[in-house]
């Protein structure tokens, strides 16, 4: 069991399909290996994420986070805890974000609605390396 936001999320065992999304993200990470991910689904811009950094004490001090979007290009954007600097990306399908080293420590990051409601739904699968956790388990958000 995992909780986020107040919800409890039963782990799941891996499926193909997000073993092969894991796979891709330790490729891309080289050094990381990652025992979680989490399945976000965005439906037609009604969703969004809030300004937060992952930093759950079972993530570790550096965590390594990936993000993989399938779907709609939706913006997401990062904040600078201290200096408010922003920056934006626009993440097609496909792509593949990583953040890692002092990005959770030192920035803040988010996936606001579209300014427009959006025709269809985006998908992330966040991999993550989650401290006590057996690599067999997986965590649904969707």
């Amino acid at each position: 069991m995992y909780v986020y936001s107040g919800i409890k999320n039963v782990l799941q065992p891996w499926t193909p399909a997000v073993a092969s999304l894991r796979a891709e993200a330790e490729k891309a990470c080289c050094d990381a290996r990652f025992n979680s991910v989490f399945l976000n689904r965005y439906r037609t811009g009604l969703d969004s994420m809030g300004w937060h950094a992952d930093k759950e004490r079972e993530l570790g001090p550096k965590p390594v986070s990936t993000s993989i979007s399938l779907g709609a290009t939706r913006t997401f954007e990062f904040r600078h805890a201290k200096t408010h600097a922003t920056h934006a990306l626009a993440l097609t399908h496909g792509s593949l974000l990583v953040m890692r080293g002092r990005t959770q420590l030192e920035w803040i990051h988010r996936a606001p609605a579209p300014s427009r409601r959006c025709r269809s739904a985006l998908v992330t699968a966040s991999a993550e390396n989650t401290c006590g956790r057996r690599r067999s388990s997986r965590r649904n958000r969707a």
